[in-house]
């Protein structure tokens, strides 16, 4: 296995179907997926994508910060550290870009105790996203 940053296009499936399952795919697609300086990671088993995420030059509290969005883990491989080790290995090979090392997410309300165990903080009270479900917003600095 390996994690490498990748294109969009290499994780759209993935990100389609563990995120956006039973919608239609333009679902899956994000505003920013192609913007500059945007990053798309994988870790890929063989040739195929089994974790991913993108990191999307944004804000936070008025400074730089990256926005992590899209991140999934293919259902037969979640609960393996797989997850973290792509999350750690993506904010690592962020900071060659020299943009920020302040990491922001809306993260899933099922997907809190995951960013919790990887230090990561919430910041908000929870929010709604519709037709995804409850988030709150968390936070990492490295």
């Amino acid at each position: 296995m390996k994690c490498s940053r990748c294109s969009v296009e290499d994780i759209l499936p993935l990100r389609h179907k563990v995120l956006r399952e039973g919608k239609p795919l333009d679902t899956a697609r994000f505003d920013g997926d192609h913007g500059e300086g945007v990053l798309h990671y994988g870790l890929f088993t063989d040739d195929s994508v089994i974790v991913c995420l993108t990191l999307i030059p944004s804000q936070m509290d008025g400074n730089k910060a990256w926005q992590l969005r899209g991140m999934a883990t293919d259902t037969r491989f979640q609960g393996m550290g797989l997850g973290g080790r792509l999350i750690e290995f993506a904010l690592k090979d962020s900071q060659s870009e020299s943009y920020s090392n302040q990491f922001w997410c809306n993260a899933r309300k099922v997907a809190v105790n995951f960013y919790r165990k990887h230090s990561w903080e919430i910041f908000s009270d929870e929010f709604d996203v519709p037709g995804i479900g409850p988030h709150y917003k968390m936070k990492i600095s490295v």
